[in-house]
């Protein structure tokens, strides 16, 4: 705005255009920013809410840009405990003990619908929760970064490994084992 005016009182011609030009990109870089996150829809799905030790189960992931404005880039962090692990994928560390952070960096266009397949190994029984998960958007230019939590939990439970009784060792034939 100051280089718009000085522009305007020296009879600048380039400096006031490239001030209207700054204040034309710095207005649309905060319109971006404001909306870039609204009607977007982020869903976790788990092909199946039980599991036993070492079965494999699909872990998808969807994410919807519900608007005629595109998005450049979002980023998607999304917590996976660490009692399952993902085979085609890779996380990195999470500041909470026994989690780990799936990252997702993708554009969408307006009215897209990104689907990533992961696999996850169920390595250790126990009751996992997945989530929160952090969306992150912005200005095409980078300037202006928007971000938002959802809380929304995704749940498995993995039971124990299943043993044929003959492996256990107990004689069938002697009432008290």
């Amino acid at each position: 705005l100051i280089l718009f005016l000085a522009g305007l009182i020296m009879h600048q011609t380039p400096l006031t255009l490239v001030s209207l030009l700054l204040l034309l990109v710095g207005s649309v870089a905060r319109a971006w920013e404001r909306y870039c996150l609204t009607r977007v829809e982020y869903r976790r799905i788990l092909s199946a809410e039980r599991a036993y030790y070492g079965e494999e189960i699909t872990l998808d992931v969807e994410v919807s840009n519900r608007k005629p404005l595109p998005l450049p880039w979002v980023e998607i962090d999304d917590e996976v405990p660490d009692g399952v692990r993902l085979l085609n994928a890779r996380t990195s560390p999470s500041h909470l003990p026994d989690r780990s952070i799936l990252s997702n960096l993708m554009s969408l266009s307006w009215y897209h619908k990104v689907t990533r397949r992961y696999r996850l190994l169920c390595r250790k029984r126990g009751f996992y929760t997945f989530g929160p998960v952090r969306i992150r958007s912005g200005d095409i230019f980078g300037f202006f970064i928007r971000e938002e939590t959802d809380d929304a939990a995704g749940r498995l439970v993995v039971y124990p490994r299943l043993l044929p009784l003959e492996k256990l060792g107990i004689p069938s034939m002697k009432p008290m084992g």
